[in-house]
């Protein structure tokens, strides 16, 4: 057993050296340049509400997933809401949105000045559209796209304000601005244009594309740092592989729009509409309702977001719509990540008015995290008998006690 050990260690130290090549310290080092102490702001106290969600599942013997979900809504008081549905088909996906769609819709019944939801509103408003194939869901993207933008119009109406705090990010926007001003940079001094400043766009978006062309334009012709700053865009180092070596601090907030593939399909579904849309939805009849909501979500407020560190290695992601802070830009109107000088003094003051520990990262969150927990033994136990009491005569579900696989 000692032989592995000692074998782990020497594969995790060429992990480690590999990882801090010189392009790596050449990011970290400029990303110093947007990373900030953490200012010092007078607290104030805000009537906030928040909102998270958990869920279970099991697979059923005779082909069906029984799905779980459930939200829990915490400010003075407590709201909670919960799903069950019998569906098929691989639920890795559904699952997520279905707890967001149930955040969503409990947060809307329940607005206050201050809404914190756990995890990335960005991530949520660039979904691309595409249908369920699961067993009673496959209209369930339509509602899910309607619920989040009338969340965002109510809050925008009533001048409210709405924050995703996340705890992990695998999010790259802070690595790809930094990467591309190094690349411009490059290319620059090397008297280059055309289409070689349109491949960090490319890069990624249609990576196999992206890379016939740089190794054509660039590797071909000697420029090697030009090259090997494209293929650091395709991949997927995460912000925080940089951020968690800075210490406490706080980034610049940064503005971000659709993704490629969400660009792509809002302007397939603007040209072709219910056509686009019936081909994507096969199941449904589309209404001029649902293309007007298709087209409102592709194109919702941009997004702000930012990093912030109170303790070293400990690093949260914090999202909001661009209206909070007097922008009016849209996330189709947003081609690449930008850094914003905009005021965002009240968005960390009501961040660090929520801030507890390194544990208690939202004082809102964690009690409704708390409430709405779903261990598998609560599950196993407690559910999953309600489900044999209830269906023990329906002869579709055969003997319960066979039907459990763990």
């Amino acid at each position: 057993m000692s032989e592995y050990v000692e074998l782990f260690k020497e594969e995790i130290e060429q992990i480690s050296k590999a990882n801090e090549n010189e392009l790596y310290k050449e990011i970290r080092d400029r990303m110093k340049r947007y990373w900030h102490t953490i200012p010092n702001l007078e607290s104030e106290i805000y009537n906030v509400i928040g909102v998270d969600s958990s869920n279970q599942s099991i697979e059923l013997s005779n082909g069906y997933v029984l799905l779980v979900a459930r939200a829990c809504a915490v400010s003075k008081e407590k709201k909670r809401t919960l799903m069950a549905r019998l569906t098929t088909g691989d639920i890795t996906e559904l699952k997520s949105r279905v707890m967001e769609h149930l955040e969503h819709k409990i947060l809307r019944e329940s607005l206050r000045e201050v809404n914190l939801v756990d995890g990335s509103l960005y991530g949520r408003g660039n979904h691309v559209p595409a249908e369920f194939r699961n067993e009673g869901f496959e209209n369930f993207i339509l509602d899910y796209y309607e619920e989040y933008v009338s969340l965002m119009e109510e809050i925008e109406k009533n001048n409210l304000k709405i924050l995703g705090i996340s705890k992990s990010t695998s999010s790259t926007f802070y690595r790809d601005i930094i990467v591309k001003e190094m690349y411009d940079e490059e290319i620059n001094k090397l008297q280059l244009g055309g289409k070689e400043k349109e491949l960090p766009y490319l890069a990624l978006d249609k990576k196999r594309e992206a890379m016939q062309i740089a190794k054509r334009l660039l590797k071909d012709r000697g420029y090697e740092r030009a090259y090997l700053l494209i293929t650091e865009l395709m991949h997927k180092r995460p912000d925080l592989s940089f951020i968690s070596t800075l210490g406490p601090g706080i980034s610049d907030p940064v503005l971000l729009g659709a993704s490629a593939r969400s660009r792509r399909r809002f302007k397939e579904i603007s040209q072709h509409e219910k056509k686009a849309l019936e081909e994507i939805f096969s199941s449904k009849e589309i209404k001029d309702t649902d293309v007007k909501t298709v087209l409102k979500y592709l194109n919702l407020p941009a997004f702000v977001s930012f990093y912030i560190s109170f303790t070293p290695g400990v690093v949260l992601r914090v999202d909001f719509p661009a209206f909070m802070v007097g922008l009016n830009r849209r996330m189709m109107g947003v081609y690449w990540p930008e850094i914003i000088k905009e005021d965002i003094s009240e968005i960390i003051k009501i961040v660090i008015s929520e801030h507890a520990d390194n544990y208690v990262h939202s004082i809102h969150l964690f009690a409704a995290d708390s409430d709405v927990r779903f261990t598998r033994e609560i599950f196993m136990n407690v559910y999953l008998p309600i489900l044999e009491n209830t269906l023990h005569t329906n002869p579709a579900m055969g003997d319960m006690r066979y039907l459990f696989r763990r």
